[in-house]
Formats: C-alpha cells, sequence, structure tokens
C-alpha cells in the first residue's frame, strides 16, 4: 500500500498523550546509526522506535540505542520531537532531525560520541511513551486509512492498516488536517505495551 501522501517530513499534535505528564518520556538515548542510514539520515516525528536498553552504543548516561520496532520490543514510544525551525522560511513540515542538512534552512544534530569519544552518524530524539486512550495527530503513517480502522507499525515504524506489530495499536477517529492545512488522521491508542 503507497505511503500517505504528505508535504515535507512528518508531524504530530499531541491532543491529549499522557507520557508526556507522567514523564514517561525518553530523551537522552541515541538511535542506531544504521537505523537512520536506512530511514533516509533523519529521524521525523511521527514514526515509532523501540528503546533496547543495554545493548549498542555506550553513552555517558546510559549504554542503549533506539531501533525500528519489533514484535518482541520490550519499549516502544512515538517521536515527537520538539519541532525548531531557525528559518522564516520554514514550517513544521521541514522538521526532521538530520546527520546531514538536506538545505541551508535546516539544521542538524553534532555527532553523537560513545564513551570512548568515538563519533557515531545519529540523532537523539524525544521518544514518548504511549498509553491506552491518548489521542493524537499524525500525517506520518502508511495508506489511506477510513475511520474506524486499526493501524499497527509496520517495519518501516509506521502506523500502517497492514502493519505487523501489534504492540501498539490505534483506532482512526477522524480525518482532519494539520496546522498548516494537510491532510491528516486523529487516532487513538487501543493497545500499548508501554
Amino acid at each position: 500500500m503507497a505511503k500517505f501522501t504528505k508535504l515535507g517530513y512528518g508531524q504530530v499534535e499531541p491532543n491529549r498523550i499522557t507520557g508526556i505528564k507522567q514523564g514517561r518520556v525518553l530523551a537522552d538515548v541515541a538511535v542506531k546509526p544504521e537505523t537512520v542510514e536506512a530511514l533516509g539520515g533523519y529521524i521525523e516525528n511521527g514514526i515509532f522506535l523501540a528503546w533496547n536498553p543495554g545493548v549498542g552504543l555506550d553513552g555517558n548516561l546510559k549504554k542503549g540505542e533506539l531501533d525500528l520496532p519489533k514484535a518482541d520490543s520490550a519499549y516502544i514510544g512515538i517521536v515527537y520531537t520538539e519541532v525548531k525551525l531557525y528559518s522564516q522560511f520554514t514550517s513544521n513540515k521541514d522538521f526532521a532531525l538530520f546527520t546531514k542538512a538536506p538545505t541551508i534552512n535546516q539544521m542538524t544534530q553534532s555527532p553523537y560520541y560513545d564513551k570512548a569519544e568515538k563519533a557515531h552518524g545519529t540523532v537523539i530524539p524525544r521518544l514518548i511513551g504511549l498509553t491506552v486512550g491518548d489521542v493524537f495527530t499524525t500525517n506520518n503513517l502508511e495508506g489511506t486509512p477510513e475511520v474506524g480502522d486499526v493501524l499497527k507499525i509496520n517495519d518501516q515504524g509506521l502506523l500502517d492498516a497492514a502493519g505487523t506489530v501489534d504492540l501498539i495499536q490505534v483506532k482512526v477517529t477522524d480525518k482532519t488536517t494539520m496546522a498548516d492545512g494537510q491532510a491528516a488522521y486523529k487516532v487513538v491508542v487501543i493497545a500499548a505495551n508501554a
């Protein structure tokens, strides 16, 4: 099924996500460098990542990394990084976390250095844990679902009717728009592993 048509990069509007108030925010763990490269050198809002504690990158605060979710992932969250725009010519659709900026109007994150001071080409997003009943609006999904459809996570970390990772499931409640007028879907979380 084709990816939902959007302009620019994925957006999330957190209508009601309790993980933010409950402190279920992971903001100090890097994404596995191979995953960032496989996704085109950037991580955008609205994709789902899994935290793998104790494996991978060994940072100053903790050892672990974020990767695309699998059926046995212990902690999955949605990427909702604060949008930072440094040019009057950009909007929310132009924001993602880049290892290499595609234009002069977009910023990159500095290289991530592990304990051994080795630089890694990765980014550090803000990952929010979801709870049953959370509501958010996004334009970052696969296909064109109908109201009432149940979406799961696919192998690219996106919501999809044909997704195979069912640890987080959402139900489409409304077809709506993002703040910039792009088509989007409002969803409610009906199953969550975190």
